[in-house]
């Protein structure tokens, strides 16, 4: 914390007497002290408190993204303690901070801040709505910064539960060039751009910034080329969308993302393979932190129900392979009560992991669902993260021989109707006749029961591309603001054939033009590169052959796959409703764990980053 506070004492000084040549020392220091993360890393793993130094290559931090000289910065969460705000994300206390936040506590810390902070409610049309977005875009003269991830800006989240977070850096375009439209930004700064014009419907005046009128809103994007992203952004905002704008949101986008990208035969180093034998088998993982409302026992599996209609999004393959349409078998990662209890720190660590008794009795009531949960702990997992409890969202398309990952998104959005959207009316069934997938003689083995099998092609390609819509699939409806990342070959590909670029080494080395130009400058890369989990290479044979061809290794902080649920598996229940008031209530377990307590009760405000409690 020492050399971050010093840098920010020396911000807040006068800028004339600001000593680059010092904050440059300090930030080599900081490197030499902490190894950088594999460049070919797609994401990191928030670091949890009691973490090692090996631990450092594939983890980071709020403190660590955000350190350094920023002229200004945009911050979205949910819950925002403002104590560990100030010190988590000290180098923020120095420039202008647009806040997205619909929080009284956040809004009167602001009003402290002498004008420097600006508190912006992003609009929700329908009372049950919420910003859920997790994610902080940084400026400075050189370039931008784009931090999306998981965790409340809270200690208990940061540090004591296992969260993902994806960050690139961006750099300026040329001075005097002429501003693009946003449907030049490409994809990711095109979805940013649409996503903050929404968010930030009337546009903050933050005065000169160094020298230069700066106006806080989605036009601030258009000075910054995103011709390296090496993700898709993903995003909900909410409203009752049709036209095009359908395209734009929720699982919709998800699966024209994914017909768009290239066949998936080439980055797996397999010429002679047809894009149908690459992925005959591939299953998909559906890893979130809160269970919400389900329909009734066996939705996943009801034709036209929406787990189902989200699974349909999943499964949809790249156009260009022409593969038959089928709905993949899903896997639901969900800790059990003895992970929780048995934790690093006992039923505190299911605090942020919400799910009520009657919800979560359709699940264990219905075979179809139970049989897809799987444990969150895996015995001797390589990144140790048994004891840490999930509040990631991950959902990825994988292959369970060769741990090949086809797509991975890390996104603030659980399994929901607010956050991907929300349907009305129910659309017919598939006569189970025609359930059966074209290709199910080789498949049957491992085909899924009827009730999940998938209809005929045509009928799948609607439902991939309606999703769960209102008025005859022409509207679409979402609650709340979610914003997340798709990486897939493509995309870190795309990466890879860029120079990395840092705009706060660009904006401390005194070369900022010279970074600019390498981080155009487009490089020799394979068309697109294949994913495995970092710690399936230890022991899966074609794991580690891919990862030694160059496959980018997946920080996955659970196996491919966990443990199934065992007959006496309790799945872990948050709170229960009280007869009679319906009033949701802690669930008193009948366990204690570690510490004595039957349930969870972290402090979630009022803590500073090292945990210190702050008056």
């Amino acid at each position: 914390m020492g050399s971050e506070m010093c840098i920010r004492d020396r911000l807040a000084a006068d800028s004339g007497a600001l000593d680059l040549g010092a904050l440059r020392r300090e930030r080599e220091a900081r490197r030499e002290r902490a190894d950088p993360p594999a460049p070919t890393l797609p994401f990191r793993l928030l670091r949890a408190r009691g973490e090692g130094d090996d631990a450092r290559a594939h983890t980071t931090t709020l403190e660590e993204l955000t350190a350094g000289r920023w002229r200004w910065a945009i911050f979205s969460n949910y819950l925002i303690c403002p104590a560990w705000l100030e010190s988590a994300c000290a180098s923020l206390m120095s420039c202008p901070l647009v806040v997205l936040a619909r929080d009284e506590i956040v809004s009167r810390w602001a009003a402290a801040q002498g004008g420097r902070v600006h508190v912006v409610e992003p609009p929700l049309p329908d009372r049950y709505g919420t910003n859920h977005s997790k994610f902080i875009v940084l400026f400075n003269e050189a370039g931008m910064r784009l931090v999306v991830h998981t965790a409340n800006a809270l200690y208990h989240d940061a540090r004591d539960m296992t969260q993902g977070i994806w960050s690139q850096d961006f750099p300026r375009r040329p001075a005097g060039a002429p501003r693009p439209a946003p449907s030049a930004l490409g994809q990711l700064g095109g979805a940013l751009h649409a996503y903050l014009a929404r968010a930030i419907r009337a546009p903050v005046d933050l005065g000169v910034l160094d020298g230069t009128p700066t106006i806080g809103g989605a036009d601030a994007l258009l000075d910054f080329d995103f011709g390296a992203a090496g993700a898709h952004l993903l995003a909900s905002v909410p409203g009752r969308h049709v036209g095009a704008e359908m395209a734009r949101w929720g699982h919709v986008q998800l699966a024209r993302l994914l017909r768009a990208e290239p066949a998936l035969a080439a980055p797996l180093g397999q010429s002679s393979a047809t894009a149908s034998e690459v992925c005959a088998h591939d299953e998909l993982v559906l890893q979130f932190s809160s269970f919400a409302s389900i329909d009734k026992a066996g939705a996943m599996h009801g034709a036209g129900a929406y787990l189902a209609e989200l699974c349909d999004a999943m499964s949809c393959s790249p156009a260009a392979a022409q593969l038959p349409a089928r709905r993949l078998r899903a896997h639901i990662v969900w800790p059990l009560v003895d992970e929780v209890r048995q934790c690093h720190i006992g039923y505190d660590g299911g605090d942020s992991i919400p799910s009520n008794d009657g919800d979560m009795a359709k699940v264990s009531g219905s075979a179809a669902l139970r049989g897809c949960l799987r444990r969150w702990a895996t015995a001797g997992h390589a990144l140790g993260r048994q004891r840490v409890t999930p509040h990631i969202k991950s959902y990825l398309r994988f292959d369970p021989t060769s741990k090949r990952v086809a797509w991975v998104a890390l996104t603030s959005a659980n399994v929901s109707r607010a956050a991907w959207c929300a349907r009305r009316a129910r659309a017919p069934r598939v006569p189970r006749a025609a359930c059966q997938p074209a290709d199910s003689r080789a498949l049957r083995a491992r085909a899924p029961p009827p009730s999940c099998r998938a209809p005929p092609p045509a009928a799948a390609a609607r439902a991939c591309s309606r999703g769960i819509l209102e008025k005859h699939g022409q509207q679409l409806f979402i609650k709340s603001y979610e914003l997340g990342v798709l990486i897939t070959p493509s995309t870190l590909a795309n990466a890879r054939a860029h120079s990395p670029f840092d705009c706060q080494a660009c904006t401390l080395g005194g070369a900022a033009g010279d970074t600019r130009a390498a981080a155009a400058s487009p490089q020799a890369a394979p068309g697109a590169v294949a994913m495995v989990p970092m710690h399936e290479g230890a022991s899966e044979e074609r794991a580690r052959a891919l990862l030694a061809a160059g496959a980018a290794p997946l920080p996955l902080p659970y196996a491919l796959l966990p443990p199934a649920y065992g007959p006496h598996d309790e799945p872990w229940v948050a709170s229960v409703k009280l007869p009679g008031s319906g009033q949701n209530v802690r669930k008193v377990h009948a366990l204690p764990d570690a510490w004595g307590r039957s349930t969870g009760n972290a402090q979630l405000y009022g803590r500073d980053k090292d945990g210190r409690s702050v008056v």
